[in-house]
Parts: C-alpha cells; structure tokens; sequence
C-alpha cells in the first residue's frame, strides 16, 4: 500500500534529523528503538550511504521498553548521536524521559495512523513514494536515484 509523504509534508520538530556528507538526498524513516530490522538497516544500510539525510521519526510499538528507549533518545542533548549510537552500537542514550519527549512520541504515532502504517522501518523518498521496508544499501540507493523532482 503507497501513502504520499513527500519531503513538504515531513515534521522537522518531531524527528532526529541525522545528515551524512552533504545532506543532498532526504529519507523519512518510522523506527522502534529495539525493532531488529530497524538496527539492521541502520548498521548495514544506513551506515554505509554518504550524501543523505535521514529523518527518524521514532515510533515504539514493540512495548513499554521501547517507549522508553525512544524517549530517552529525544531526551538526549544530542539526539542524532544519541539514536546512531544506539542502533548502530547497542550505546545506551543519556536523556532520560520527559513530558516533552512522550508530546513527540504522541506526534509521530498519529502520524503513522494517519499515514496507515503497520510496522518498523518503514521508508519513505523525499518524492513521497513509500512506504518500503528495511533494503539493502544498493536497492535503497537504486530507489533514491529514481525519485522525482
């Protein structure tokens, strides 16, 4: 099922935002701190593109343990490297939970409702086509060299 959610219609103040290279081509990706295929496409997909800025809207679905990991993660004063350190490194994030990050985390499960998705990781192109599930760094960058203007 193909929801638009092009890069116009992106929450900037409810995402990490982590930028590699230049930043030139734009993902938006819904992730679970502990969904497996998340980490996966973080330490082997993400990990090894260069020229891209992802942006996580983290949305824990896996339980209270995840709620909990994703709040600490938007707790942190760095979140981008609070979120990279985790997923990629297993590095425990050193925010802990507040009011503010629980609105955020509130903010992004209605935005997934709203966008119909079921499950982590969940990609979507800057153009707005998606949602796609976790890829390999070659066919994610075969689908980021086809977007449209």
């Amino acid at each position: 099922m193909n929801h638009q959610f092009n890069e116009m219609d992106w929450p900037e103040e409810t995402a990490v935002k982590v930028v590699k290279g230049a930043g030139d081509k734009k993902l938006a990706v819904f992730m679970d701190p502990f969904c497996v295929y998340c980490k996966k496409l973080s330490k082997e997909t993400l990990a090894n593109m260069n020229n891209i800025t992802i942006y996580v809207y983290l949305w824990p679905i896996l339980g209270e343990e995840s709620k909990e990991m994703a709040s600490a993660i938007l707790s942190s004063s760095n979140r981008a490297k609070a979120l990279v350190d985790w997923m990629k490194f297993d590095q425990m994030p050193n925010g802990l939970s507040s009011e503010a990050s629980d609105q955020i985390l509130d903010k992004n499960r209605r935005l997934a409702e709203r966008l119909g998705l079921h499950g982590t990781p969940a990609i979507f192109l800057s153009d707005g086509r998606g949602p796609f599930t976790a890829m390999n760094p070659t066919a994610l960058a075969a689908k980021l060299s086809t977007e449209t203007a």
